[in-house]
């Protein structure tokens, strides 16, 4: 049994972070540098949400909130995007740049994750109640609000990363059954190269840029999937 059946095997039915590892083993030994940071930043958490994966974010997610009004009043509500500066849309979307173990966490939470709003932008939401802006109840303002995600938001995220895996797996494996494999080929065999770069620029989704170097100006955009 090869790495490439233990991937496809955990990509279909298993433990998704021991799926990753086995995979940051195909890549390291593939000497497949892209694929292997891709792997690493599944397994630890990317740095920025600016550097995730288009299928980790940004997502347009409900912002649930507490209003208070005259006299002590008070009840639960949704704020609306309407009105809002088009700088500050990150109040009413989420990126994810956590680990996958903890996107599986999250997608078996029961009522799902909040992340709640931070107390300036609170104060910025209300500013733009007073002046207006914003569709809102005359005397009412937001003391607490928060983005809702639900659980197949996270279950969504770590489906796509096995789904991905397994085609990889099953594409490699299709032309270099060895791949991965002590002694096996490489990224220096062109066939390899251009592979584990084709799967690679899948996984990742939609390409901005293709080229390299400081002297290189581009203007170009590839949809995933097109691969021709």
């Amino acid at each position: 049994m090869t790495l490439l059946d233990d991937v496809i095997e955990q990509a279909s039915d298993g433990d998704a972070s021991a799926m990753l590892r086995k995979l940051m083993i195909v890549a390291h030994r593939l000497g497949a540098d892209s694929l292997l940071a891709w792997v690493k930043a599944e397994l630890n958490g990317y740095d920025t949400k600016s550097s995730v994966p288009d299928y980790r974010g940004p997502f347009a997610v409900t912002v649930k909130a507490h209003i208070t009004g005259p006299f002590g009043a008070q009840a639960p509500s949704t704020l609306t995007r309407a009105g809002t500066p088009d700088y500050f849309g990150g109040l009413f979307e989420v990126s994810f740049s956590e680990p996958l173990a903890v996107m599986e966490g999250y997608a078996t939470s029961g009522d799902g994750i909040v992340y709640p709003w931070d107390p300036l932008a609170i104060g910025l939401y209300n500013g733009w109640i007073q002046d207006g802006r914003v569709p809102f109840v005359e005397g009412w303002g937001v003391f607490s609000a928060q983005r809702a995600v639900s659980p197949g938001t996270f279950q969504g995220i770590v489906d796509v990363v096995r789904t991905r895996a397994l085609e990889l797996a099953l594409d490699l494996q299709a032309d270099f059954p060895e791949a991965g494999e002590k002694h096996g080929p490489t990224v220096t065999d062109p066939a390899v190269q251009e592979a584990v770069t084709t799967i690679t620029n899948i996984i990742y989704g939609s390409v901005t840029g293709l080229a390299q170097g400081h002297t290189v100006t581009q203007k170009v955009r590839v949809a995933a999937g097109d691969l021709g």
